[in-house]
C-alpha cells in the first residue's frame, strides 16, 4: 500500500519541526528509484524501457537550418526552389549520435545529398533519419535500443560520408508513411534540440 505524502512525514515529525513539501520528496524519490532501476537493468544486460525517448545528441548545439525553406543567408541561392527536409544541428565532426527510440535500422549512402545516413524506424512506423555521418556503428536490419550509439556526425565537405554539405553538422529528418515531415512535430525531439 502506498501512503499519502502527509502520512510518510507525520511518522517522523518532531514537535515544532517544519517539514519539507512532501511532493518534492516523492518526486526526488521516484527519480532516484528510476535512475537506480535503469542502472540495474543496464548492469544486468537489460535495456531502458522500449518506449523511452533519448536525445540523439548528449549536449546541445546550435540549430543552423530548420525544416522548410532554406536559410538564404547560408545557402545563397544554391538551393533555389527546393525545401530542406530536416533540421541541421552544427556539431563537431565525430560527435556520437544515439538512437532516440528503439527500432529497426537501415543504413544508406547518397553521394549527392544526405551522404551516409542511418534510419531508425520505431514500433509506430515513424522513421528518424540522421545524415552526413562520418561513421556508422550499426548494420541494416539490426534492432537498436533507445540511447544506443548508431554513428558519429560528419558533414565536413570532401570527407567520407559527407554527401552534399557546406560544413560539419548533423541533419535530422523524420518520415511518416515515407514522406518527410517536420521533425519538430515530435515534442520530445524539439525539446531535446532547442
Amino acid at each position: 500500500m502506498i501512503n499519502e505524502p502527509t502520512e510518510i512525514f507525520s511518522e517522523r515529525k518532531k514537535p515544532g519541526e517544519i517539514l519539507p513539501d512532501p511532493r518534492v520528496f516523492l518526486k526526488y524519490q521516484a527519480e532516484s528509484e528510476l535512475k537506480e532501476l535503469i542502472q540495474q537493468r543496464q548492469a544486468s544486460g537489460g535495456t531502458v524501457p522500449v518506449d523511452s525517448f533519448v536525445s540523439p545528441l548528449s549536449e546541445r548545439f546550435p540549430i543552423t537550418q530548420k525544416f522548410g525553406n532554406y536559410n538564404p543567408k547560408l545557402y545563397a541561392g544554391r538551393t533555389a526552389g527546393s525545401k530542406h527536409l530536416g533540421v541541421d544541428v552544427a556539431t563537431p565532426s565525430g560527435t556520437p549520435v544515439r538512437a532516440p527510440v528503439s527500432g529497426k535500422v537501415e543504413v544508406q549512402y547518397d553521394p549527392r545529398g544526405f551522404g551516409t545516413y542511418v534510419r531508425v524506424t520505431d514500433k509506430d512506423g515513424l522513421t528518424y533519419q540522421f545524415s552526413h555521418l562520418s561513421g556508422v556503428g550499426v548494420r541494416s536490419g539490426a534492432e537498436v535500443q533507445a540511447g544506443q550509439t548508431i554513428g558519429t556526425t560528419g558533414g565536413v565537405p570532401g570527407t567520407a560520408g559527407a554527401g552534399h554539405t557546406t560544413g560539419a553538422h548533423l541533419d535530422i529528418s523524420l518520415l511518416k508513411g515515407g514522406q518527410y515531415i517536420d521533425p519538430f512535430t515530435i515534442e520530445a525531439l524539439r525539446r531535446a534540440l532547442s
